[in-house]
């Protein structure tokens, strides 16, 4: 981490060495550190920013959706999604897995079925609705299709939460 922070003093702007420090810091679990360091180098141009970009989404893919820890997975991924100068590929790829995983991490809340529980999770998949909307057509880039595989599963369970809510009107 020294040699890459003399790199740094010598030359600001050398991308990689903020890429490095980034990714190293993500594997010693400093995830804080590590995302401001992605926030820097997103700063320097769209290929830097989605360089920076899929470091945090891997981070998010693999010890939060993989994990099942889906509030990490969509923490990690609202951060990339403030990143300065993203590509469109890269803002609907966040989109997508910000909205999949916050509906993932949602569904398991709602259970109960309660006007406390509806409130508190239609909100959770109205904005889940919204990312995936926003995500272009990067669901079939991974083999989904957006609209029978996630918008209509999240449309369903926004209607079951309104429901809940008008029953106990």
């Amino acid at each position: 981490m020294a040699a890459l922070d003399a790199v740094l003093g010598i030359d600001s702007e050398y991308p990689s060495a903020r890429l490095r420090q980034a990714s190293w810091l993500m594997e010693a679990r400093l995830v804080d550190d590590a995302m401001l360091k992605l926030a820097e180098l997103a700063e320097v141009s769209e290929q830097q920013a989605d360089q920076a970009a899929q470091i945090a989404w891997n981070e998010a893919y693999q010890n939060g959706y993989e994990a099942e820890d889906y509030a990490y997975a969509v923490r990690i991924v609202m951060e990339a999604q403030r990143f300065a100068n993203l590509s469109m590929r890269m803002e609907n790829q966040l989109s997508f897995w910000h909205g999949y995983s916050l509906l993932r991490a949602t569904i398991p809340e709602q259970e109960a079925l309660t006007v406390a529980t509806a409130q508190a999770t239609l909100p959770k998949f109205q904005e889940a609705l919204r990312q995936v909307r926003a995500s272009g057509d990067y669901a079939t880039s991974v083999g989904m299709n957006l609209e029978t595989d996630v918008v209509q599963p999240i449309q369903t369970y926004i209607d079951i939460q309104e429901a809940v809510l008008r029953r106990d009107m």
